[in-house]
């Protein structure tokens, strides 16, 4: 059901449905408080986190405040101007190797960056093939060769149907 404005559901992410995984609404507050303790504990910050919420609610706020809290660099990316071979990252002829091989996009966090978090929003407003291409980043944690460093949480936001918003 839908909550009073304010609220928003959290939890893990799951199947894209207009009541996902039947999560009771949570305010803000509480969402942003379980985000906290999330991203302190290192073995629970590996666990992906959808965020649902009818739209203007203070999803993509909370994670950037989450991000300012631990004084961690945060990656933004709104899915609905992304496509998906913009994840995935640029193709090029390795001659050494004999083969192709991908470079992944520079917004994607590196090796040389020990903890942040990888914001996905509008997830479910994007298009159907750049969910798919992130669905492996937030389910594995990867994307081809590139993995997501291990200090980094993955937290995705999206609306739900109900809301009347647009929803792939």
């Amino acid at each position: 059901p839908r909550g009073p404005r304010g609220q928003a559901s959290f939890g893990r992410i799951g199947a894209m449905a207009a009541d996902p995984m039947n999560i009771p609404p949570v305010s803000i507050a509480a969402a942003k408080a379980a985000l906290v303790e999330q991203f302190a504990d290192p073995v629970l910050r590996r666990r992906a986190t959808m965020l649902w919420g009818t739209r203007g609610v203070g999803k993509s706020s909370i994670v950037q405040q989450v991000a300012q809290h631990f004084g961690v660099p945060l990656v933004d990316l709104r899915l609905t101007t992304i496509e998906p071979v913009d994840i995935r990252g640029a193709i090029y002829a390795d001659d050494t190797q004999g083969k192709t091989v991908w470079f992944p996009p520079e917004f994607l966090p590196g090796a040389d960056q020990p903890a942040g978090i990888l914001f996905l929003d509008e997830f479910n407003s994007a298009a159907q093939a750049t969910q798919a291409a992130a669905y492996q980043l937030v389910l594995d944690r990867k994307l081809g060769d590139y993995n997501v460093p291990e200090g980094w949480a993955i937290v995705a936001a999206g609306n739900r149907a109900s809301d009347r918003a647009i929803v792939n």
